[in-house]
């Protein structure tokens, strides 16, 4: 790992680039601030030929491996002092003194790799702190680590207030995802055909729940269509679940997409069924193209956006008789889907900043 000859400006550093919210929104960073000239070298675990987001030609990359699972706790003490001292290495070799790091794991290895060197190292929360389920290890890890980072980012104030207990108000602060800019009029098809879902195909998302619900949905409704976007390690038990419930024709299993725009202008209806989440780029996604969305209540980020019948509709999480009656509710009736979807829209067009690319400027003091 060869020493950069000039340095870099900021460091980035994340597990991997795979198809997920919060590698969407780095590499929308990445990119925003390597526009600007700033000099970014990336860290990641992964290696280049498993992207599925690109980053620009000019950013410095080090995939210093340890991506793999352990395969048991001795495993992974030792794989972990690995990724330390590889981190370490590759943050030497970055030649930054601001550092960036993204989702829980590598933060708390980012923070203990940078003791000693005089960087200042902000980290980001990508999710809810208190529901997300990641081992008492990396609980306490995170307890006793996040203290020491120069800020702690997090995509909604409900992230930034279950951190307090440990964290300095000070070094606490709401750095909100990217808004999409979307042209909302002659941008929707007058005639949508079916209900969209977009996420990875994990126990969060809360697919199981959605699957369950759209299996009650009354005989007339049947002609309706459900879009699932997305792929993930549940994708086999989810499809063996859509043909017990008899529901194996109304559900389309997408797949993967780099661009799901034409899934958004299809859809009458978005759906996050999630039992957990910070605030999802899909969420807003969906709102700036003007559709209707049904939200869980524990979304507590995306609630920052849906206020219920207002500019979404609100149902208690793993709620299966709640979310069938709610969405048959928007599928009997256009003018509350067009009512919802255009308030959804102005919501995220009242938002100072959209690219919040100021904010991180502000927060890493590249400004």
């Amino acid at each position: 790992m060869t020493p950069s000859p000039e340095g870099h400006d900021l460091t980035m550093v994340i597990s991997d680039l795979s198809a997920g919210g919060a590698q969407r929104v780095f590499s929308l960073l990445v990119g925003g601030l390597t526009a600007e000239g700033w000099r970014v070298c990336v860290v990641t675990l992964s290696e280049p030929q498993s992207d599925f987001f690109t980053l620009p030609s000019s950013v410095t990359r080090f995939s210093i491996g340890g991506l793999a699972p352990s395969s048991g706790p001795i495993a992974a003490a030792v794989a972990n002092i690995a990724r330390l001292r590889s981190l370490r290495a590759a943050l030497r070799s970055a030649g930054s003194r601001r550092v960036l790091s993204f989702l829980t794991a590598m933060n708390v290895l980012t923070l203990i790799a940078s003791v000693g060197m005089g960087n200042r190292v902000v980290v980001s929360e990508r999710n809810d702190p208190a529901r997300q389920p990641i081992g008492r290890m990396w609980r306490v890890l995170r307890r006793v680590s996040y203290p020491f980072a120069a800020i702690v980012t997090a995509n909604s104030r409900t992230a930034i207030d279950r951190m307090r207990p440990y964290v300095a108000n000070h070094r606490l602060r709401f750095v909100r995802n990217p808004l999409p800019i979307v042209e909302v009029l002659g941008d929707r098809r007058a005639d949508p055909g079916f209900v969209l879902a977009i996420g990875r195909l994990v126990r969060q998302k809360g697919f199981d729940v959605l699957l369950r619900a759209w299996a009650i949905l009354p005989a007339e409704l049947h002609s309706w269509k459900l879009a699932v976007v997305g792929e993930g390690e549940l994708a086999g038990e989810l499809e063996a679940l859509a043909a017990r419930l008899g529901i194996e024709g109304r559900v389309r299993w997408v797949g993967r997409v780099a661009n799901p725009r034409e899934y958004y202008r299809g859809a009458a209806l978005f759906v996050l069924p999630s039992r957990y989440e910070g605030t999802p780029n899909v969420l807003l996604e969906a709102m700036a193209h003007g559709l209707p969305v049904i939200v869980t209540s524990t979304c507590e980020g995306a609630l920052e956006f849906v206020k219920n019948d207002v500019t979404g509709l609100v149902v208690a999480s793993e709620d299966v008789f709640a979310l069938a009656q709610t969405m048959e509710r928007c599928l009997r009736a256009s003018d509350l889907r067009l009512r919802l979807g255009a308030a959804a829209a102005e919501r995220l067009q009242q938002e100072p900043d959209r690219t919040g690319l100021d904010t991180w400027l502000e927060v890493l003091s590249l400004n």
